[in-house]
């Protein structure tokens, strides 16, 4: 194996997101070892305790629906930048339409839905926030510009290529959906923009999970992924594992401590095992 060789046919955008990942994972080993969870929402006010538990960094706080909307705005931003310049220098690759185009349609929901239906939720600190838009502006290049450039973008010929397309395109809508339908649960949950309170949702989904809406999102880039089928995307689906896994975990814990005779049913990530 020629490793020069295999390094030398990397495109920009892969080398960025192996860069991507391996900031992830160092970020992430850096706060399960010292038990920290990214501070916003439930983790907003945390402290940290002799024994361990929940740490944040206090910091300017910005209000939540302002902070979503800016820490995903960037997705469309450059999304929509890349598809014009696509189509001013005549790039047609229908595969890569089809992936840019279940990126865009997330984070348009992301953007100018979800942000605007939150509902008693806590401020988020600049600095989260601040390294949420730079791993937006990074990630929304890369995934617009590899699949509209670069990517072969020819439409599925092969029988086991169109299975891997549908099921993929089938995994990204039921992980939407459900992250969407979690979400929602726990919007109803709070009786209005001032109930900052957090109840224990029941039923269907939240029989398995702790953080369902969170496992969807995991699903959902699954799903992405295998439309994708490139680095570029399967590394945008490890480095959302990594940081949704690690959230859904950190939901888990909060729920245990919280709430007395959690049901012990309900798990972080894999239902009944873990």
């Amino acid at each position: 194996m020629d490793l020069d060789a295999d390094f030398e046919e990397w495109t920009m955008t892969e080398f960025l997101c192996a860069v991507n990942i391996l900031f992830v994972i160092a970020s992430i080993f850096r706060d399960r070892y010292y038990k920290i969870y990214v501070p916003y929402g439930r983790f907003s006010n945390a402290v940290k305790s002799v024994k361990g538990g929940f740490e944040c960094r206090k910091n300017q706080p910005v209000p939540a629906k302002l902070a979503w909307f800016l820490m995903e705005i960037p997705n469309i931003i450059l999304g929509t930048y890349f598809i014009l310049r696509a189509r001013h220098v005549g790039v047609y690759k229908p595969m890569g339409w089809v992936v840019v185009g279940l990126f865009m349609f997330h984070y348009v929901i992301r953007t100018f839905v979800y942000s605007f239906l939150l509902k008693g939720s806590k401020p988020m600190p600049l600095d989260t926030l601040s390294y949420g838009i730079f791993f937006t502006c990074i990630n929304g290049s890369i995934q617009t510009y590899h699949h509209l450039f670069e990517a072969p973008g020819a439409l599925p010929v092969s029988l086991g290529d169109q299975i891997r397309v549908g099921l993929g395109i089938v995994l990204f809508f039921f992980g939407f959906a459900m992250n969407q339908w979690c979400d929602a649960v726990l919007r109803s949950l709070r009786k209005d923009e001032n109930d900052t309170g957090y109840y224990l949702p029941e039923g269907t989904f939240f029989n398995y999970w702790s953080a369902p809406n969170l496992i969807g999102e995991i699903i959902e880039w699954l799903g992405y992924a295998l439309v994708a089928n490139s680095s570029v995307a399967f590394g945008f689906f490890v480095t959302t594992f990594i940081i949704v896994g690690h959230r859904a975990v950190g939901h888990h814990e909060w729920y245990q401590k919280k709430f007395d005779n959690y049901p012990a049913q309900r798990k972080a990530l894999i239902p009944f095992v873990f």
